[in-house]
């Protein structure tokens, strides 16, 4: 989405969530961000957005709505990005994970 976006910038990239429960794809065609604009209900390509699953998500000919999502793109739907409480999301979603 960036001019310096680059499929030889992904295995530095990658690094940043080195967890195996963190699944990451180089998208070079924006094909992801397209079907996520409809399924999150914005006005543009998605991107700069951080999506949680539960473990009953079922992925189909789109993706399915997310349990949780939260943006940086400065728009009015959704949550704006915040740290702490996206992390309490994900121990939410961890913890249920392990009942």
């Amino acid at each position: 989405m960036l001019q310096g976006d680059a499929e030889s910038s992904v295995p530095n990239a990658t690094k940043l969530l080195a967890d195996d429960r963190v699944t990451q794809f180089w998208d070079g065609k924006k094909e992801l961000g397209a079907a996520y604009k409809d399924v999150l209900g914005i006005d543009r390509t998605a991107w700069d957005v951080y999506i949680l699953y539960g473990p009953d998500a079922e992925w189909k000919e789109q993706p399915p709505k997310p349990s949780f999502w939260m943006h940086q793109l400065g728009i009015e739907q959704g949550q704006p990005l915040n740290g702490e409480l996206m992390a309490d999301e994900v121990r939410k979603l961890f913890s249920s994970e392990k009942k």
